[in-house]
This record gives C-alpha cells, structure tokens and sequence, in this order.
C-alpha cells in the first residue's frame, strides 16, 4: 500500500510549500472535470487519495502524527521479518539480514529440485543421461561430489545424534 507521501510524490523531507505546489499540480492532473470516460472514474479515485494525503500532510500536527505512526509501522516491519541468526556481508561490507520469507523462499527451492532430482534419476533413460553428464564434465563433477559430500555429513551428524545404525 501506497503511503500519504508516495499518493503525493513527494519525499519524507518535503516542505510544505513544495507539498502545496505538488498539491496544486496533482489535483490539476487528476481533476475529474478534466478527463473524459473511463479515466474520470479513475481520477475521481486518484482525487480522493490526493485530497486526503494533503489533509494530514499538509497540515503540521496530523503531519507530526502521521510521520510518528510511520516510523513506528517501519520499525515493527524490520522487527517482524529479520531473522537475527543469518547475517552476511555483501562486497561493500555492509551485514545482509535474510527476512523470514527469503530462507523459506529458498528451501522449498532447494526442495523442489532435490525431489525433481529424485524423480529423474528413478527413470533409468534419465540416470544414464546424468551419469554420462556427470563423468564428461569435470565442473559438474566437481560440483555433484561437493553436494554429496554435504549430503553424507548430514546424514552421519543426524546418525551420531540419534544413534542411527543403517
């Protein structure tokens, strides 16, 4: 959803003489008597989101009031949706918070292609094609033994903690 400042185009930071100039140019743009047809239902919509932004922006108590209510929504927005153990840093340095919905995004990924796997290699025209791939192609090689030896320290941690003897 649109914020009051976005509805006006202008930034956290304008004055209130640019926001009622933009004010004055947006109701300008979007006056219904202005358009014809289809896009004066629309700019009867725009005009209403414009009038109202202006209403609380354009004046400086509900303007203070609104910019409180923000900070607050943004700052329960980050709070919700970090996930505090997943922390990287990009190439500027800078620590990378993975959201909640970034890690689940990524294993029902990694999901989806091990059981697609799991599904090819079953089909024996289709385990003979990846087996020829993967003994003519070192990079591939490389990269299937790496997987493989993931997958075999995950399954020997998960034997050692239950004391699972296969």
């Amino acid at each position: 959803m649109k914020n009051l400042y976005d509805i006006l185009e202008v930034s956290k930071e304008a004055s209130k003489e640019v926001i009622d100039k933009t004010y004055k140019t947006l109701a300008k743009k979007y006056h219904p008597d202005l358009n014809e047809g289809v896009s004066k239902l629309k700019s009867e919509e725009m005009m209403k989101k414009i009038n109202y932004a202006y209403s609380v922006l354009g004046d400086e108590q509900k303007r203070a009031e609104y910019d409180a209510e923000l900070e607050e929504q943004d700052k329960l927005k980050e709070e919700s949706v970090e996930v505090k153990y997943s922390n990287f840093v990009n190439e500027n340095n800078v620590k990378y918070k993975w959201t909640l919905k970034e890690v689940k995004s990524l294993f029902v990924t990694i999901l989806v292609i091990t059981i697609i796997f799991t599904i090819l290699w079953i089909i024996p025209q289709t385990k003979a094609l990846m087996i020829s791939i993967y003994n003519s192609n070192i990079i591939i090689k490389i990269f299937v033994n790496i997987l493989i030896g993931i997958y075999r320290s995950i399954i020997s941690f998960f034997k050692n903690i239950f004391k699972i003897h296969l």
